[in-house]
């Protein structure tokens, strides 16, 4: 019985943390994205707008936010632009950080039944090298993830210093219409 909930453990440690990294499958880390945003931000704001949006658990969010409430306001001073998109901004990364934690759970519990499911496999007398390999598998992914929420955590303070004011010029310096 213990060698059967030990094997359970291993896969599901192992299911856990491919859930938990579905969160990071796909988005480019802090150094790549900010590159593109700011190109796009001076030359097509409103593809950058797009992207922002669709983006969703990174800083992106937090800027598409920050965009929506300076174009909301239909003015090009910057000191009133930003006035307006700082506290959206600052509050929608508030948000990310809600749904990262919420991340790090399953990552803190695809380690755990990782490990748990070793443990079990030894205390059960069976051949744990399956469950070692699966345990590794789980504490390699868990790691990838948590090394992307540092990016994530980093990023969110080095775009309000960085992209916000281009985005607060992009619209001051009126590079982005609203449509008629």
């Amino acid at each position: 019985m213990k060698a059967v909930l030990s094997y359970l453990l291993a896969v599901g440690g192992l299911g856990m943390m491919l859930f938990a990294l579905s969160a990071v499958a796909g988005r480019f880390r802090y150094g790549v994205a900010r590159g593109m945003v700011l190109h796009l931000m001076r030359t097509n704001p409103h593809q950058a707008e797009a992207m922002c949006k669709a983006d969703k658990g990174t800083f992106m969010e937090a800027i598409a936010a920050a965009w929506k409430n300076a174009v909301m306001l239909k003015m090009r001073d910057p000191k009133i632009l930003a006035q307006a998109s700082q506290p959206s901004y600052d509050a929608q990364c508030k948000q990310v950080e809600l749904h990262w934690k919420t991340v790090m759970k399953r990552v803190k519990t695809a380690a755990g039944l990782g490990v748990g499911a070793v443990a079990l496999a030894i205390a059960a007398s069976t051949s744990p090298i399956l469950h070692i390999l699966l345990a590794v598998a789980t504490l390699c992914g868990c790691g990838w993830v948590v090394a992307y929420k540092l990016d994530v955590d980093r990023s969110l303070v080095l775009a309000r210093a960085e992209l916000l004011p281009e985005l607060i010029r992009s619209i001051a310096e009126g590079r982005y219409q609203l449509p008629p």
